[in-house]
């Protein structure tokens, strides 16, 4: 048998990769399209779907139970729970994107009662407060994990002691879930970067071709953001920046410096000449992977960190309205 011969049999042997199969009904949309995409670093999946008299499906691969988004033209986002061999119904109403509902899978299911008990608040805290006790009742679903991270993980100045508890009860019955375990990750750096810390020495490129520490200017304060050119909202963000310099850069004596997480130099160089704020452009290209992120506990884009003349940060978070907070009062 010719080695040809041989390698299209194994090919043939080999166990497909399973897909999950998703058909939905979106009241008050008779066309249009929205996106759907994941974060899994094996199977990475972004596609558009196309709707067609208020009805569209779509096919992709998920090994185990994949948190699926669907993103809408407003910038609404959803989370559907995907898995290997399972059919799946949705149905929502573009009036009230909100209560969508998911069903043929018990995560799913589980997710539908989470909204519905959160549908009549839009207070984080009383949705924060319903997402532990899921977190408490299901340990050992998807679910739990997600809620965790959505809820906790990325929210400002939560209790480190009290994620530490939730995170442990999750991890006890799922040891081997890679989400939990990017997850431990990311709770290791929220310890690192938070308020009372010196910035650490981290040295990157600039957008002029030199090199500057994160730390190497001196005099007044330090407004650090991270950012990406592929962030959905990443025009908004440079705009809140611009605001918020114009509103306390002179005022405080505030450095403004940009680190990008992008994968493309030249997409970040692109990107940043045309930049109207007074700001220090820092890359590595190492991503998520920049020491800067590791050791300022970035967990999610943008993030914010705002460091006085003494190099101490006062204040974290991926609001940058509440940045201000850090600073110190100044005399009319």
């Amino acid at each position: 048998m010719s080695v040809l011969c041989l390698g299209l049999l194994l090919a043939a042997c080999a166990p497909k990769a399973p897909k999950f199969r998703l058909s939905g009904y979106i009241d008050n949309m008779k066309t249009g399209k929205v996106f759907i995409y994941n974060e899994d670093d094996v199977n990475a999946f972004l596609d558009t779907i196309f709707i067609e008299n208020s009805r569209f499906t779509v096919e992709a691969v998920s090994e185990g139970v994949t948190p699926f988004y669907l993103v809408f033209p407003n910038a609404v986002e959803q989370v559907i729970f995907a898995e290997g061999g399972k059919s799946l119904h949705y149905e929502a109403s573009l009036n009230d994107l909100k209560n969508y509902t998911v069903d043929g899978s018990e995560a799913n299911e589980i997710m539908n009662e989470f909204r519905k008990q959160v549908s009549h608040t839009s207070e984080e805290a009383e949705i924060r407060s319903v997402a532990m006790q899921f977190i408490k009742t299901y340990p050992d679903s998807p679910v739990a994990v997600y809620l965790l991270d959505r809820y906790f993980v990325r929210v400002d100045r939560i209790d480190l002691a009290r994620l530490t508890s939730l995170f442990k009860a999750v991890k006890t019955v799922q040891p081997d879930n890679e989400y939990i375990q990017s997850l431990e990750g990311k709770l290791k750096m929220l310890g690192s970067g938070r308020k009372g810390k010196v910035l650490p020495s981290v040295r990157m490129e600039t957008s002029g071709k030199d090199s500057l520490n994160i730390k190497d200017y001196k005099n007044g304060y330090e407004l650090i953001y991270f950012w990406a050119t592929w962030m959905r909202n990443v025009d908004d963000v440079i705009g809140k920046v611009g605001e918020f310099y114009e509103k306390y850069g002179k005022k405080h004596d505030i450095k403004v410096v940009s680190v990008s997480l992008d994968g493309s130099k030249y997409q970040w160089q692109e990107f940043v000449r045309y930049d109207t704020v007074h700001t220090v452009h820092l890359y590595d290209g190492l991503a998520w992977d920049s020491p800067a992120v590791r050791k300022l506990g970035v967990a999610s884009l943008p993030f914010f960190v705002l460091a006085d003349k003494n190099k101490k940060i006062t204040a974290t978070g991926s609001n940058l309205d509440a940045l201000q907070d850090g600073l110190e009062p100044t005399t009319p």
